[in-house]
């Protein structure tokens, strides 16, 4: 009887030793491809659709109008650069994302 169970135990310590491998192992790939991968791609992804839509409105707008970026040039980019205009647009759009996204958060509410 022993004998029998310990055969038993043994089997199902191995069986659960290897599923319990397999289970490691596959987490550590879909983390390492979620790390790399996922975000190379998406990145591709969101360059390739922002390319389009600005493709279609420099179409749609046409060349004979105004751009559609400001660049601050003379005076007028020495005095964004030391007042940090940009860097407060910067600040203002990540708190208005960072506002956006806990509204979508039910529970925050």
């Amino acid at each position: 009887m022993s004998a029998l169970l310990t055969w038993v135990l043994g089997l199902v310590g191995s069986l659960l030793s290897s599923s319990v491998a397999r289970f490691v192992a596959l987490k550590i790939v879909l983390w390492g491809l979620f790390v790399t991968v996922l975000p190379v791609v998406l990145i591709n992804v969101f360059a390739e659709i922002l390319q389009g839509l600005m493709d279609v409105v420099g179409a749609s707008v046409g060349s004979g109008s105004e751009p559609l970026l400001v660049q601050f040039t003379g005076f007028a980019g020495w005095l964004a650069y030391h007042l940090r205009i940009p860097e407060g647009f910067s600040l203002l759009f990540s708190a208005l994302a960072f506002r956006f996204t806990l509204r979508l958060v039910p529970f925050l509410r």
